[in-house]
Protein backbone atom coordinates (compact mmCIF):
# COMPACT_ATOMS: atom_id res chain seq x y z
CA UNK A 1 0.00 0.00 0.00
CA UNK A 2 1.59 3.15 -1.10
CA UNK A 3 0.27 5.97 1.21
CA UNK A 4 0.96 9.89 0.96
CA UNK A 5 -0.51 11.55 4.06
CA UNK A 6 -1.14 15.27 3.76
CA UNK A 7 -3.03 16.64 6.65
CA UNK A 8 -5.74 13.82 6.97
CA UNK A 9 -5.94 13.56 3.47
CA UNK A 10 -4.41 10.49 2.41
CA UNK A 11 -4.39 8.70 -0.66
CA UNK A 12 -3.53 4.30 -1.09
CA UNK A 13 -3.11 2.06 -3.81
CA UNK A 14 -3.22 -1.85 -3.24
CA UNK A 15 -0.12 -3.46 -3.67
CA UNK A 16 1.10 -4.88 -6.99
CA UNK A 17 1.37 -8.66 -6.57
CA UNK A 18 2.94 -9.42 -10.05
CA UNK A 19 1.77 -13.12 -9.38
CA UNK A 20 -1.54 -11.66 -9.22
CA UNK A 21 -1.15 -9.29 -11.92
CA UNK A 22 -0.31 -12.57 -14.42
CA UNK A 23 -3.25 -14.96 -13.01
CA UNK A 24 -5.84 -12.68 -13.56
CA UNK A 25 -4.73 -11.77 -16.78
CA UNK A 26 -4.16 -15.38 -17.67
CA UNK A 27 -7.67 -16.62 -16.25
CA UNK A 28 -9.33 -13.78 -18.21
CA UNK A 29 -7.51 -14.48 -21.56
CA UNK A 30 -8.90 -18.10 -20.81
CA UNK A 31 -12.39 -17.01 -19.62
CA UNK A 32 -12.80 -14.95 -23.12
CA UNK A 33 -11.81 -18.05 -25.08
CA UNK A 34 -14.63 -19.98 -22.49
CA UNK A 35 -17.05 -17.31 -23.30
CA UNK A 36 -16.64 -17.37 -27.35
CA UNK A 37 -16.83 -21.20 -27.21
CA UNK A 38 -20.18 -21.24 -25.29
CA UNK A 39 -21.71 -17.71 -26.83
CA UNK A 40 -20.80 -19.20 -30.27
CA UNK A 41 -22.78 -23.06 -29.45
CA UNK A 42 -25.75 -21.34 -28.15
CA UNK A 43 -26.11 -19.51 -31.14
CA UNK A 44 -25.17 -22.25 -33.44
CA UNK A 45 -27.49 -24.75 -31.85
CA UNK A 46 -30.91 -25.34 -32.60
CA UNK A 47 -32.76 -24.44 -29.28
CA UNK A 48 -35.63 -26.82 -30.03
CA UNK A 49 -33.15 -29.74 -30.84
CA UNK A 50 -31.22 -29.45 -27.61
CA UNK A 51 -33.96 -28.91 -25.48
CA UNK A 52 -35.35 -26.93 -22.42
CA UNK A 53 -32.61 -27.88 -20.18
CA UNK A 54 -29.79 -28.28 -22.18
CA UNK A 55 -30.89 -23.99 -22.75
CA UNK A 56 -31.44 -23.21 -19.36
CA UNK A 57 -28.07 -24.97 -17.83
CA UNK A 58 -25.93 -23.22 -20.48
CA UNK A 59 -27.73 -19.75 -20.09
CA UNK A 60 -27.09 -20.20 -15.96
CA UNK A 61 -23.22 -21.18 -16.83
CA UNK A 62 -23.37 -18.15 -19.12
CA UNK A 63 -24.65 -15.66 -16.27
CA UNK A 64 -22.41 -17.18 -13.39
CA UNK A 65 -19.19 -17.17 -16.03
CA UNK A 66 -19.77 -13.31 -16.64
CA UNK A 67 -19.72 -12.80 -12.94
CA UNK A 68 -16.50 -14.50 -12.29
CA UNK A 69 -15.21 -13.00 -15.48
CA UNK A 70 -16.77 -9.52 -14.09
CA UNK A 71 -14.92 -9.92 -10.61
CA UNK A 72 -11.65 -11.20 -11.94
CA UNK A 73 -12.00 -8.21 -14.19
CA UNK A 74 -12.32 -5.59 -11.56
CA UNK A 75 -9.78 -7.44 -9.53
CA UNK A 76 -7.35 -6.91 -11.86
CA UNK A 77 -7.99 -3.15 -12.57
CA UNK A 78 -8.57 -2.74 -8.70
CA UNK A 79 -4.74 -3.91 -8.63
CA UNK A 80 -3.55 -2.11 -11.43
CA UNK A 81 -4.95 1.13 -11.45
CA UNK A 82 -7.10 1.20 -7.96
CA UNK A 83 -7.13 3.98 -5.96
CA UNK A 84 -8.95 4.54 -2.12
CA UNK A 85 -9.07 7.81 -0.44
CA UNK A 86 -9.49 9.00 2.88
CA UNK A 87 -10.06 12.34 4.20
CA UNK A 88 -10.80 13.17 7.70
CA UNK A 89 -12.16 16.59 8.94
CA UNK A 90 -13.38 17.51 12.38
CA UNK A 91 -17.25 16.53 11.08
CA UNK A 92 -16.90 13.95 8.49
CA UNK A 93 -14.61 10.77 7.36
CA UNK A 94 -15.18 10.53 3.45
CA UNK A 95 -13.96 7.56 1.99
CA UNK A 96 -13.86 7.17 -1.78
CA UNK A 97 -12.91 4.42 -4.30
CA UNK A 98 -11.63 4.65 -7.96
CA UNK A 99 -11.26 1.94 -10.01
CA UNK A 100 -10.27 3.41 -14.16
CA UNK A 101 -13.17 6.59 -14.43
CA UNK A 102 -15.47 4.89 -11.63
CA UNK A 103 -15.91 6.12 -8.31
CA UNK A 104 -17.79 5.15 -4.85
CA UNK A 105 -17.94 8.02 -2.46
CA UNK A 106 -19.06 7.51 1.39
CA UNK A 107 -19.07 9.90 3.67
CA UNK A 108 -19.63 9.46 7.33
CA UNK A 109 -19.98 12.06 10.73
CA UNK A 110 -17.44 11.39 12.78
CA UNK A 111 -19.33 12.13 15.81
CA UNK A 112 -20.98 8.06 15.26
CA UNK A 113 -18.13 6.94 14.56
CA UNK A 114 -16.96 4.02 16.93
CA UNK A 115 -14.59 1.09 17.59
CA UNK A 116 -12.51 2.24 14.70
CA UNK A 117 -9.78 -1.11 14.46
CA UNK A 118 -7.70 -3.18 12.59
CA UNK A 119 -10.00 -6.05 11.20
CA UNK A 120 -8.96 -9.67 12.66
CA UNK A 121 -9.17 -12.22 10.51
CA UNK A 122 -11.80 -15.00 11.57
CA UNK A 123 -9.62 -17.99 10.01
CA UNK A 124 -8.50 -19.31 6.51
CA UNK A 125 -12.24 -19.53 5.44
CA UNK A 126 -13.52 -16.30 6.20
CA UNK A 127 -14.43 -15.74 2.30
CA UNK A 128 -14.47 -11.62 2.23
CA UNK A 129 -10.95 -11.75 3.97
CA UNK A 130 -9.62 -13.96 0.90
CA UNK A 131 -11.31 -11.23 -1.83
CA UNK A 132 -9.00 -9.02 0.10
CA UNK A 133 -6.24 -8.71 -2.62
CA UNK A 134 -9.12 -7.96 -5.71
CA UNK A 135 -10.30 -5.22 -3.80
CA UNK A 136 -13.53 -6.78 -3.14
CA UNK A 137 -14.89 -7.61 0.47
CA UNK A 138 -13.11 -6.60 4.12
CA UNK A 139 -10.64 -4.14 4.57
CA UNK A 140 -8.42 -3.73 6.84
CA UNK A 141 -9.83 -1.14 8.97
CA UNK A 142 -13.42 -1.15 10.13
CA UNK A 143 -15.31 0.97 12.17
CA UNK A 144 -19.18 0.99 13.48
CA UNK A 145 -21.61 3.95 12.49
CA UNK A 146 -24.95 2.58 12.33
CA UNK A 147 -23.44 -0.28 10.41
CA UNK A 148 -20.40 -1.99 10.38
CA UNK A 149 -18.07 -0.09 8.05
CA UNK A 150 -15.04 -1.53 6.26
CA UNK A 151 -11.88 -0.31 4.03
CA UNK A 152 -8.33 0.02 3.38
CA UNK A 153 -8.98 -3.00 0.91
CA UNK A 154 -6.12 -4.57 -0.46
CA UNK A 155 -3.68 -2.83 1.63
CA UNK A 156 -1.29 -4.21 4.14
CA UNK A 157 -1.23 -4.89 8.33
CA UNK A 158 1.96 -2.26 8.89
CA UNK A 159 0.69 0.39 6.88
CA UNK A 160 -2.86 0.19 7.99
CA UNK A 161 -2.09 0.25 11.73
CA UNK A 162 -0.04 3.27 11.21
CA UNK A 163 -3.02 5.01 9.41
CA UNK A 164 -5.28 3.18 12.37
CA UNK A 165 -3.31 5.47 14.67
CA UNK A 166 -3.31 8.76 12.13
CA UNK A 167 -7.16 8.15 12.27
CA UNK A 168 -7.69 7.74 16.00
CA UNK A 169 -5.94 10.95 16.48
CA UNK A 170 -7.66 12.70 13.78
CA UNK A 171 -11.86 11.71 14.72
CA UNK A 172 -11.35 10.92 18.79
CA UNK A 173 -9.27 13.57 19.67
CA UNK A 174 -11.03 16.38 17.57
CA UNK A 175 -14.28 15.35 19.14
CA UNK A 176 -12.74 15.47 22.60
CA UNK A 177 -11.60 19.06 21.84
CA UNK A 178 -14.92 20.10 20.76
CA UNK A 179 -16.86 18.66 24.23
CA UNK A 180 -13.80 20.67 26.14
Amino acid sequence: MNAKIDDFNLTTAPRKNFFLIVALTRWLVLWGGGLFTVASALLREPTKEAGFFAVFFILVWLAGWLLGGGLALYGLLWTLFGTETIVATSEQLTLTRRVCGYEQIRHYDTAKIRNLRLVEAEGVTDFLLSLRPFGIGNGLLTFDCGTTVTFVAGGDRVKALELLAELRAVIFSRAEEEHV
